[in-house]
């Protein structure tokens, strides 16, 4: 997508809105403006009031490794040196959790055990800041707050939806995927400002990105292309200096071999597993509700427009969608690299599509920019209004999937720990993984799970629940 990574400039608000500002702007009417910011309110109350009421301070899989064997281990360490150490060198499968850990450790030293509660409460928060970044990127400059607000509304009732429950109440998860999204965003965001303290913002944020998520290195080179077409050579010879720190804090002791996960310990080469199909399905995966096949045509569907927008030179004039669109579509390409061997149906896995979300989402900006806002004919306002109930009710639809999802997953989570505090000091595979593991990986899989917890329990680290 070349005029993504052209060095047009973001255009002032003559620029981008010159229907709209030779407009005389009147008062907004209080009723009008009233209206709009509770439908933008109102999915988000939706949404936090059911994750709310199904937090459970019980582990989630990979809660077990990425967090109990980590602080585990982080309390055994003899020294405040050694514990710095072992931080530094931690790994989870491919990933480095920096970001995470820190919180993590943080949280044990300041409560004395682990609360999955309240770290499931600060990973679904971002959400919010997903949603806050979204809206400094949208129609920036749109004098009209009323109308800007309106035409938010299907974006808000996209975030604040419960297709990517898997990533919810699920703390090594939603400290994992929501953050990095979040601080990458805003990174972009920030490189597009003009004033010295944001590009200082825009380290922290790079930082930040490394260190939630392994994909969050792919805003290294999307940095160095913004700062070059912007030609600010000082400003990119520090963030070179800073991603150097970066890379190399990221794979110091970076060990390969732990891409064998305790499922997949046979895997070969992953280039052998790279599956056009697995990332078009990847990209579309906010379609694949309830017919999964879906996801494959709304991935071609949405990728075809985006180039459509891309020789319309929309790009040129909104970089930082290019670029965020960049983002996302380096990530779907390193998943389908990593991941496309479980098969195709892992490609709309719930714990990803919180990308094709946003693919949908930075879809509606360019309709919004270039249609919506220029414009003032009829059509495209029923066409706006069309797609906002659409938006509500593909929110509702999600929220309800999510919520049978959220049941069924603290149902079978507390079943599997009240199996595990019955079967405690037994050498069996009774909990706490639940529905029981049937095939040989899977059970040395649990069995090396409850040691874990058992030393969590043993170390103090966590209490068990009462259940």
């Amino acid at each position: 997508m070349p005029a993504v990574l052209s060095g047009a400039r973001v255009s002032n608000a003559s620029k981008l809105f010159p229907a709209t500002a030779r407009l005389r702007l009147r008062r907004d009417p209080s009723l009008a403006l009233v209206t709009a910011a509770l439908l933008v309110i109102l999915p988000a109350i939706i949404f936090y009031v059911i994750l709310f009421r199904h937090l459970v301070n019980v582990p989630i899989a990979d809660d077990y490794y990425a967090l109990f064997d980590f602080l585990n281990r982080l309390r055994e360490a003899p020294t405040l040196t050694g514990k710095a150490y072992y931080f530094l060198i931690s790994q989870h499968n491919e990933y480095k959790l920096f970001f995470e850990h820190g919180l993590f450790w943080a949280q044990v030293e300041c409560l004395g055990r682990i609360n999955l509660t309240v770290l499931c409460i600060l990973g679904d928060s971002f959400a919010i800041w997903l949603a806050i970044v979204l809206w400094k990127m949208f129609a920036p400059g749109y004098p009209d707050n009323t109308g800007r607000l309106t035409l938010f509304i299907p974006i808000a009732w996209l975030v604040f939806q419960l297709q990517y429950a898997q990533t919810l109440n699920f703390a090594m998860g939603a400290l994992q995927n929501l953050p990095v999204v979040v601080f990458s965003l805003w990174t972009i965001l920030l490189l597009f400002q003009m004033k010295r303290s944001t590009f200082w913002a825009a380290l922290a944020t790079l930082i930040l990105a490394v260190s939630s998520s392994g994909n969050g290195l792919f805003m290294i080179p999307i940095g160095c292309a913004i700062l070059l077409s912007r030609r600010k050579y000082g400003n990119l010879c520090v963030w070179l200096a800073i991603s150097s720190i970066c890379i190399a804090a990221y794979f110091y002791r970076y060990d390969p071999k732990l891409w064998l996960t305790p499922f997949h310990s046979a895997i070969p080469p992953l280039s052998q597993f790279w599956r056009p199909w697995y990332l078009i399905c990847f990209l579309g995966s906010a379609a694949a509700y309830p017919i999964k096949a879906a996801s494959a045509i709304f991935g071609i569907s949405i990728c075809a427009f985006f180039v459509y927008m891309a020789w319309q030179g929309y790009f040129r004039r909104r970089p930082e969608i290019g670029y965020s669109l960049c983002f996302i579509l380096a990530t779907a390409v390193a998943v389908a690299g990593f991941r496309s061997n479980l098969g195709l149906i892992y490609s709309t896995s719930s714990r990803y599509t919180i990308y094709s979300i946003l693919l949908l989402i930075f879809a509606w900006f360019a309709i919004a920019d270039e249609y919506l806002i220029q414009g003032n004919r009829p059509c495209w306002r029923v066409f706006g209004a069309i797609v906002a109930a659409c938006a509500v009710l593909f929110s509702i639809a999600m929220d309800a999937w999510g919520l049978r999802y959220l049941e069924r997953r603290n149902r079978d989570l507390i079943i599997g720990m009240r199996l595990y505090e019955h079967n405690f000091t037994e050498r069996s595979a009774a909990g706490p993984i639940f529905p029981p593991p049937k095939s040989k990986p899977e059970q040395e899989f649990n069995l090396r799970v409850r040691d874990i917890l058992r030393d969590s329990v043993r170390l103090g680290i966590y209490k068990l629940p009462d259940y």
